[in-house]
C-alpha cells in the first residue's frame, strides 16, 4: 500500500476522470497491439466498489500518523467520493437505463474483462459503442467544475 503525505493525495474525481479518459481513448484506438489491461482492471474494481457502495470508506491513514485529521479534507474525500458515485448512477441510467445495478456491474465486468486479456473482437460491435458511451458520459460526469 502507498503511504503518502496527507496534503499530496490525489482526489478520487480526478483519478477515475484520467482512468475513464484513457480507458476511451483505448477503446478508440484500433490498433491490435495496445495493452488495454491497466485501465480496464482499474475500472472493474471501480464499479466493484460501485456495487458495493464503499466508495466512500475513508482513505486509510498511515500507522504512526498521530497528527488529528484536517475535517477539510474529510469533508473534500466524502464529496469526491459521492461525486464518482453520482457520475457513475448518471452513466447507468443513460447507457443502462432498463438494468439494475448488479445487472450492470456484471455486464460491464465481463466486457471489461474480455478488453483487458486482448478478446474485445468477441464483443459484438453495439456492445463496444455502449461501453464507449458509458466511458464517454463517466468522463463527462467527472469533470471537476
Amino acid at each position: 500500500m502507498l503511504v503518502s503525505e496527507d496534503s499530496r493525495r490525489s482526489r478520487p474525481l480526478v483519478l477515475y476522470g484520467i482512468l475513464a479518459k484513457s480507458a476511451l481513448s483505448q477503446l478508440n484506438d484500433s490498433r491490435k497491439e495496445t495493452d488495454r489491461s491497466a485501465y480496464f482492471q482499474n475500472l472493474i474494481r471501480l464499479i466493484d466498489l460501485y456495487r458495493s457502495d464503499v466508495l466512500n470508506r475513508p482513505a486509510p491513514k498511515a500507522v504512526l500518523d498521530r497528527r488529528p485529521s484536517d475535517p477539510r479534507s474529510v469533508l473534500r474525500e466524502r464529496n469526491d467520493a459521492e461525486a464518482v458515485r453520482t457520475a457513475l448512477i448518471r452513466a447507468h441510467k443513460i447507457v443502462y437505463p432498463s438494468m439494475t445495478k448488479d445487472e450492470v456491474v456484471e455486464h460491464l465486468k465481463a466486457a471489461f474483462l474480455k478488453i483487458s486479456q486482448q478478446r474485445i473482437d468477441e464483443l459484438p460491435v453495439i456492445e463496444v459503442m455502449q461501453l464507449k458511451k458509458f466511458l464517454e458520459e463517466l468522463t463527462t460526469a467527472l469533470k471537476t467544475p
